[in-house]
Parts: structure tokens; C-alpha cells; sequence
């Protein structure tokens, strides 16, 4: 088996093969497929070093804002969001939804510390409620939507998702 063999027409190498896709297509069907993918996206944000902000990222983000962010609220912040206040994820490949059991988790790695593994991994535990929503910002970047087009019950409901998360 290997480079070393792809040439190689030796039967056991015929049979190897044969047998490793039975097997694999076998996995596919009885293994937790989304949830090992997950598990490696989560992985992933949690290597990686914090994103370096463009001017323009920081510029049209809370980065970029006069306010500072603290214990999940804006503080110090002139920020308003209205329904029409266009939104979207900083950056792709940023942040991953997952579950954990009966919780949903947000993963991100904008947080990060820029020593490898300093801190545990960054993540927000998202209300039942608002998982659609998440779900919908992150299928649709990296284009802006409205506060008002994201699928929460009420526009309040959708300020607050929008500014939370």
C-alpha cells in the first residue's frame, strides 16, 4: 500500500481497497458524521490565532465602534441598532454552531489568545430561540442582512440577538 505501490498489481492490494471502500461506505452510514465534523471545526477555532482586523473589518464592526464590549453587553457605546441596521458575522470561518447534548454552542475565535491553547476555547451558549437565527447569519455571509429580515418572534427580540451575539 502507499505511493510507493499505485502502480503495483498485486492482488492483495486489489482486495485491500475493495474492502477499506465497503467498510468506509459502511462508516458513512452508522457514523455521527455532522457532529465528528463539529468536533474538528471546533478544534480548529480553538488553533487558531485571533483574526487580524482589516481597516474596513474594524471599521463596520464593534471594533471599530466607541464603545467597549463587557461581560456580553456594550458599554460606553453610542451604538444604536434599528431594523433597518445592516449585519453580518465579522469574517468567514470565524465561529461554528454546534451541539452539546441539549445545549447549542457558538464557537468562535476572534477572543483567542495569541499563545497557543493559553485559554479554553471561546463560546457562547445560544437560547433555543435563537439557533435559527444564528444559523440564518451564518448561511448568509458574507452578505449584510437587515436586523429586520433575521428570524426571531419580535424586532426587539432581534436588536437583542443582533447586538448578543
Amino acid at each position: 500500500m502507499g505511493v510507493q505501490n499505485v502502480e503495483s498489481s498485486d492482488p492483495r492490494r486489489k482486495n485491500f481497497i475493495e474492502k477499506t471502500q465497503v467498510l468506509m461506505r459502511k462508516l458513512a452510514e452508522y457514523a455521527p458524521v455532522d457532529a465528528a465534523v463539529d468536533q474538528k471545526a471546533k478544534a480548529f477555532l480553538h488553533d487558531c490565532l485571533p483574526p487580524v482586523l482589516t481597516p474596513a473589518e474594524k471599521g463596520h464592526s464593534v471594533h471599530g465602534a466607541p464603545a467597549r464590549w463587557e461581560n456580553g453587553e456594550v458599554k460606553d457605546g453610542i451604538i444604536q441598532l434599528e431594523k433597518d441596521t445592516s449585519v453580518r458575522f465579522l469574517r468567514g470561518g470565524i465561529a461554528r454552531l454546534c451541539s452539546e447534548g441539549e445545549a447549542c454552542v457558538l464557537y468562535y475565535s476572534t477572543d483567542n489568545s495569541r499563545v497557543y491553547h493559553q485559554e479554553a476555547p471561546k463560546s457562547i451558549e445560544v437560547n433555543a430561540e435563537h439557533v435559527e437565527a444564528i444559523e440564518y447569519l451564518l448561511h448568509c455571509y458574507p452578505q449584510c442582512v437587515t436586523v429586520e429580515s433575521i428570524p426571531c418572534e419580535d424586532l426587539d427580540d432581534k436588536v437583542d440577538m443582533s447586538a448578543y451575539y
